[in-house]
């Protein structure tokens, strides 16, 4: 029961999301959705225009493997719902696989290498493309905030305050591929196994929401 309310919530929300969306958007425009909260949305939208905007939903958390997938007992239509988009994307290729494998073995959907070594997906007639973009660091907007008056005002506040230690500074988004839990670990890491850093290294992380 608890379940089946909790379906017809997250149906509604991607109902009411959808339908804004068509308020606002022009078949000229391009419709980007994002993760697991709204996988409905492209399916929806399909629906409501007569020439759909080009669609776009991407998924930045992990995909889980197809044996969890298959558990789920609205597994097939939160599959069409993220088909039903032009394009599909994952940060990474291990999650967008594990699409792959769910859409086969739960829907029969095959894919393939493209020209250009993109993959793509045959679904209902349409060509879907498959999309890995790795989360980077933007090199040039560092280097700018790298050389800000601030910027060194605040790295000498750090020195004075850590005096003869090496500072490492972290600055993320406060979300799990960020990777700052493993950071973490890595720093009580490499201070277990030398010691002599233990009172040599300190790291300074802060994340922003």
């Amino acid at each position: 029961m608890i379940a089946r309310r909790g379906w017809r919530a997250y149906v509604r929300v991607n109902e009411h999301v959808a339908k804004v969306v068509k308020g606002i958007a022009r078949s000229d425009d391009v419709v980007w959705t994002h993760d697991h909260h709204l996988c409905l949305v492209p399916a929806m939208l399909r629906r409501m225009y007569s020439r759909a905007p080009a669609l776009i939903y991407f998924m930045h958390q992990p995909f889980p493997t197809s044996e969890i997938f298959r558990t789920l007992a609205a597994r097939e239509r939160l599959l069409r719902g993220m088909l039903s988009a032009d394009i599909v994307g994952f940060h990474a290729f291990n999650h967008a696989r594990h699409f792959l494998h769910a859409c086969k073995r739960t829907l029969g959907v095959s894919f393939s290498s493209r020209t250009g070594g993109r993959i793509g997906i045959d679904w209902n007639s349409k060509d879907i493309m498959l999309a890995i973009s790795h989360v980077g660091v933007d090199a040039a907007r560092l280097d700018s905030h790298m050389c800000d008056e601030d910027a060194a005002k605040f790295a000498n506040v750090l020195r004075k305050r850590h005096k003869r230690r090496i500072v490492i500074g972290g600055f993320d988004s406060c979300q799990r591929l960020s990777g700052v839990a493993l950071k973490l670990l890595a720093f009580e890491r490499l201070l277990e196994d030398n010691s002599v850093y233990r009172h040599k290294v300190v790291l300074v992380q802060r994340c922003e929401l």
